[in-house]
């Protein structure tokens, strides 16, 4: 077996095949259909003993081999993979690195003792709430956060149907920093895992959130975190981070934001014709109107489609309409 040493995760470019990484397997998830069905292949989160972190892409033909050599909390090393810079309009990546890779049926994995090892259980970039603002619905690179839950008992799972007849899961509450409150909304699987988790917390309070890999996105121009294939939570980890954040607690000067104490506009129920007599102060006002729609033109270029999974743009080749990110068909497309 070769001494040579292992490679940096961040020296890690396309220009060469014969990289040898050792690194933790920090977290594993897996794409789903519209409908919630797991696709065979799946993504890893590597991280070596600088905390450099970089996505990992193992193909459906692969994952028979792979799998159980690749255990969320192993050391490994790593050999014989593909590098594949990110495209410039590719967003949600996974890590603050330029590329990522895909294992192949020549990758080479072997277990490394974790004695006397270094490589970090988990590790976490976080952003101040107070940044999120800046960056809400750019997702180039997914974001992780911490935050106090707020009004625990008032969190609960809905069943909701999306305009496609979908049904789909929903749960949403609030996080604080003790500066700001951040709204947060998780989707289906995810959803359901967090509110069961919830119930089943002991009774620690207040209980503090990691979340990993969310979307930062907005709702009602505040912004709103949701959850991408690849978002984990955990709640009142044994992280020094969650230590530090319960210390502030005890400051008389941690200011806890109360999200529910916000007084929130009454939504009004308008016509037509009202809402074409609104003024500029009215800019961005939410209200409810009834309408029938007659015509929708799609003739025009007001709108691209965009695959139901990954939500790129796709094209039709040869009549269908290809993902060739998700390397499938799309029998229902969206227009955005």
């Amino acid at each position: 077996m070769s001494s040579r040493k292992y490679d940096d995760l961040l020296s890690i470019k396309q220009a060469r095949s014969d990289w040898k990484i050792k690194v933790r397997v920090i977290r594993k998830w897996r794409g789903a259909t519209k409908i919630g069905e797991l696709f065979k292949s799946f993504n890893i989160m590597l991280m070596d003993y600088k905390e450099n972190k970089i996505q990992a892409f193992v193909p459906a033909k692969c994952v028979d081999d792979l799998e159980n050599k690749l255990k969320v909390g192993s050391v490994c090393s790593i050999t014989n993979f593909d590098v594949q810079p990110y495209k410039s309009q590719e967003k949600f990546r996974c890590a603050q690195n330029e590329n990522h890779l895909i294992l192949n049926i020549n990758t080479k994995v072997r277990d490394v003792e974790e004695k006397g090892n270094t490589i970090p259980q988990e590790s976490f970039d976080f952003y101040d709430h107070a940044e999120l603002d800046g960056i809400k619905n750019v997702n180039v690179n997914l974001t992780d956060v911490i935050g106090i839950i707020q009004n625990r008992e008032d969190i609960s799972l809905k069943d909701l149907v999306n305009r496609l007849g979908n049904k789909n899961l929903q749960t949403k509450f609030t996080i604080t920093d003790g500066s700001s409150c951040v709204n947060v909304t998780f989707w289906d699987a995810l959803a359901k895992s967090f509110t069961q988790q919830l119930q089943l917390q002991p009774a620690q309070e207040p209980v503090i959130i990691i979340i990993t890999c969310c979307k930062v996105g907005s709702w009602n121009d505040e912004v709103d975190l949701s959850n991408a294939a690849a978002t984990t939570f955990y709640l009142n980890h044994q992280h020094h981070s969650v230590a530090e954040m319960r210390k502030l607690l005890a400051n008389p000067n941690f200011y806890k934001h109360n999200q529910s104490a916000k007084t929130k506009k009454k939504v009004q129920l308008l016509t037509i014709g009202e809402i074409k007599k609104l003024q500029n102060d009215s800019t961005e006002s939410e209200v409810i109107t009834h309408a029938n729609i007659r015509y929708v033109d799609d003739k025009g270029n007001w709108y691209y489609h965009i695959c139901t999974g990954c939500k790129e743009e796709i094209q039709s080749i040869r009549g269908d309409f290809i993902c060739s990110k998700c390397n499938r068909r799309i029998p229902q497309l969206e227009k955005k």
